[in-house]
């Protein structure tokens, strides 16, 4: 404590120098002291301590599994993007094969036309 702190608490003269030696010495060694400090040190701040550790603690595990979550979502989307780019390959692929399919069967269709429209004109000559 300083020395203006010892002479609140007790009537000491500057010249009496032992009487606030000792004073000094007694506070050094723990005769006097506050006792909101020491509760404050002693209780409050230890236990605000270890309850900072704790949630500092909770804090780093949250974030860390923050991180592997948005990891993973990153992955699954990446994975998700890979498997609509193939679908959407084999469906174009499927729509083409079935206009080329049905531009076949038209074809075959338009010969089958042309075939009949010239067996019926053939057949059409020979009647007349």
């Amino acid at each position: 404590m300083e020395r203006h702190a010892l002479l609140s608490c007790c009537t000491l003269r500057d010249d009496d120098d032992d009487a606030m030696m000792m004073m000094m010495m007694l506070c050094i060694v723990g005769a006097f002291y506050d006792p909101v400090r020491k509760e404050v040190e002693d209780i409050f701040m230890v236990e605000l301590m270890h309850n900072l550790h704790n949630d500092s603690a909770c804090y780093e595990a949250a974030s860390i599994v923050a991180l592997e979550i948005l990891e993973d979502a990153r992955k699954r989307a990446k994975a998700f993007e890979i498997k609509a780019v193939q679908l959407r390959k084999e469906y174009y692929e499927q729509l083409a094969a079935e206009e080329a399919e049905r531009l076949r069967i038209e074809e075959e269709q338009r010969k089958i036309a042309e075939a009949a429209a010239k067996a019926a004109a053939e057949l059409g000559e020979v009647e007349e």
